[in-house]
């Protein structure tokens, strides 16, 4: 959404702020890293803030391959077009969903999950129709990707290219946005502060997933 993108940056404190169209299903992420290369000017990246995600209900092939491809693919391979752009100490934050939790998830997905020793391990785990108890959940995709989108932060964590650099995840609790809609229990601010407050964290660790200023266990 150009048009809402380019009214958040028109809201940003300072100048120059612009959005750039991300096409997070057809993975334009060299695009995109060009087009923040040129915006950059040649200064490094401090922060990146993956938050692009959809959040959808059923446990079929179609919605857990579109959340594989925005909540996963997506933030990983983005960040991966833009490690030449990063500073030497900058900080990738991924933002993820207490229902990334592995208690979310069935007992064969997690199994699955905690197996994957690349992020590549992770895009191939394929859609279990059968598993009862992912068929039977609310927002099952929602959940298998955000769990998926924690291991990635810990196998993102161990790229050779992330010395020196930190990768995080965090869940900035149901907050009243599109997604979260009117009955969430938390401003947008409110979970705009909780992201910010982690990317701006200094010492800090990396690999971890952090829940309302905490390292927590997913």
């Amino acid at each position: 959404d150009m048009a809402a993108g380019q009214a958040v940056a028109s809201r940003l404190p300072g100048s120059g702020h612009t959005a750039v169209r991300f096409d997070a299903l057809q993975g334009n992420t060299t695009e995109v890293a060009e087009a923040v290369r040129a915006w950059a000017g040649g200064q490094p990246l401090g922060i990146v803030v993956n938050n692009a995600a959809v959040y959808l209900d059923h446990w079929r092939q179609d919605q857990y391959e579109e959340s594989m491809a925005v909540n996963v693919v997506a933030p990983v391979e983005l960040t991966r077009a833009l490690l030449p752009l990063l500073s030497g100490d900058a900080h990738v934050v991924n933002v993820s969903s207490g229902y990334g939790q592995l208690s979310q998830v069935s007992p064969a997905l997690r199994k699955s999950i905690g197996a994957c020793r690349t992020v590549e391990d992770l895009y191939a785990i394929p859609f279990d129709r059968s598993d009862p108890e992912m068929a039977g959940s609310v927002k099952a995709p929602y959940k298998a990707t955000k769990c998926m989108l924690n291991q990635a932060t810990q196998l993102m964590a161990r790229w050779p290219e992330m010395q020196g650099r930190s990768v995080n995840c965090v869940c900035p609790g149901w907050c009243r946005t599109r997604m979260g809609g009117n009955m969430a229990t938390r401003s947008p601010e409110s979970g705009g502060a909780s992201i910010a407050d982690l990317a701006l964290l200094h010492p800090r660790p990396t690999g971890k997933f952090f829940s309302d200023g905490q390292v927590t266990r997913w």
